[in-house]
């Protein structure tokens, strides 16, 4: 990987994360404006132009980039607090290059299945589950995700992963499940 790829690499994902944690409000966040500092590339180095944000380095993969272990888009549940559908900031950039992947390809669908863990009613977990899908789907359109490619539903606490009755059981079942469709 080039030094100017590998900066220009940093400087986004900083801007993802400033951008998701710059306002916990509904509305709209403020426009950061995003300088990029090129630098020149002597002419026995060779210039990466790939733009790729967390979707893996596609000169070294060849297959499916949802199947490169070392991107970000293998990792497709994004777990929550308890009682919250805040996401977490460790799970934006993971969010972002989901979001990133699908504005590349419009005719990529997915489903964001939002789950609760036992406690609480099955009314109050179905709820819970589809704000948790609807926050995923939130920052995903606004990180360049097209709505018509994005379906939410919530399983409540219908399909914990782990059976138990202890928070190590409640922490996996407290999560957003991204579904790619026709794969």
């Amino acid at each position: 990987m080039s030094l100017p790829y590998a900066k220009f690499m940093i400087v986004i994902s900083l801007a993802a994360f400033v951008i998701g944690c710059a306002s916990t409000q509904k509305d709209a966040p403020e426009e950061i404006e995003v300088v990029v500092v090129e630098e020149s590339v002597s002419s026995n180095e060779e210039s990466d132009t790939t733009s790729t944000m967390g979707i893996g380095d596609i000169d070294e993969y060849t297959g499916d980039p949802l199947d490169d272990p070392d991107s970000l888009l293998s990792i497709r549940i994004v777990y929550f607090d308890f009682d919250s559908s805040d996401v977490r900031p460790e799970d934006k950039l993971v969010i972002a290059a989901h979001a990133e992947f699908l504005s590349q390809r419009p005719t990529e669908q997915i489903v964001l299945e939002g789950h609760a863990d036992e406690r609480g009613t099955r009314e109050y977990n179905a709820a819970l589950g589809e704000e948790r899908a609807k926050a995923v789907r939130s920052l995903m359109s606004f990180q360049g995700a097209a709505g018509q490619q994005i379906k939410t539903v919530s399983w409540g606490e219908e399909r914990p992963i782990d059976r138990g009755h202890d928070e190590t059981a409640w922490g996996v079942n407290r999560r957003v499940e991204i579904i790619y469709l026709n794969r």
